[in-house]
C-alpha cells in the first residue's frame, strides 16, 4: 500500500479532533511558490467522491499543519482549476472585465455559440489546465484560502461569535 501513515485530523465529524482520531493517508505532493511550503495529503482506500469529474477528482485533499491533516475541501481536478482560473484570465483577456469584453465581442458572430465560444472557451480551458498545475499557482490558491479561513475565524473570535467561525476546512494556524 502506497506508503501510508496514520496521520491526526484536525477535524473529525465538524468538531476539533481533541480525541486524536487517525486517518490512513498517503503524501501526495509538495507545492511551493518559492516562499509558501505546502505538503498535501489524501486519504488511502475508498474514493470521497462516487462520480467522479476525472481520475484526479477521486480523494480530497489534506495540507499539513503542525501535525495534523486539514481538508481542503477539493480534489487535485478541482485544485487545478481553482489555482488556474485566475492567471488563465490574466494571460489570455488581462481581467474579468476583459475576459467578457472578449466573449460579448464573440457573441456579435453568426457563428458566436457554434463555432467562436466554444473555440474560446477550450483555448481557456487548456490554459487553466496548464497553469492550475504549475506548483507555485497551486500554493498561491491554498495560501489565499488558508487566509480567508483564518480570518473568518478570527472575525468571530472579535465580535464574540456574532458570525459564525468557520471551522470545517482550514482553520488557525
Amino acid at each position: 500500500m502506497e506508503n501510508a501513515k496514520l496521520m491526526k485530523t484536525l477535524f473529525y465529524n465538524g468538531r476539533f479532533n481533541a480525541d486524536g482520531k487517525r486517518m490512513r493517508a498517503v503524501i501526495d505532493r509538495e507545492v511551493s511558490n518559492g516562499q509558501d511550503r505546502y505538503r498535501l495529503w489524501r486519504k488511502c482506500g475508498v474514493p470521497d467522491h462516487a462520480y467522479p469529474q476525472a481520475e484526479n477528482d477521486t480523494h480530497l485533499l489534506y495540507l499539513e499543519l503542525h501535525g495534523y491533516l486539514a481538508s481542503l475541501g477539493m480534489t487535485e481536478y478541482s485544485l487545478i482549476y481553482e489555482s488556474g482560473r485566475l492567471p488563465a484570465i490574466v494571460e489570455l483577456y488581462g481581467d474579468m472585465d476583459g475576459r467578457e469584453k472578449h466573449l460579448s465581442e464573440l457573441r456579435k458572430s453568426e457563428q458566436a455559440y457554434t463555432v467562436e465560444i466554444p473555440k474560446a472557451l477550450k483555448i481557456e480551458g487548456e490554459t487553466i489546465q496548464r497553469l492550475g498545475r504549475e506548483p507555485a499557482h497551486q500554493a498561491d490558491c491554498i495560501k489565499k484560502k488558508m487566509d480567508e479561513h483564518i480570518s473568518t475565524y478570527l472575525e468571530a473570535r472579535e465580535n464574540g461569535g456574532q458570525t459564525f467561525p468557520d471551522f470545517t476546512e482550514i482553520s488557525v494556524p
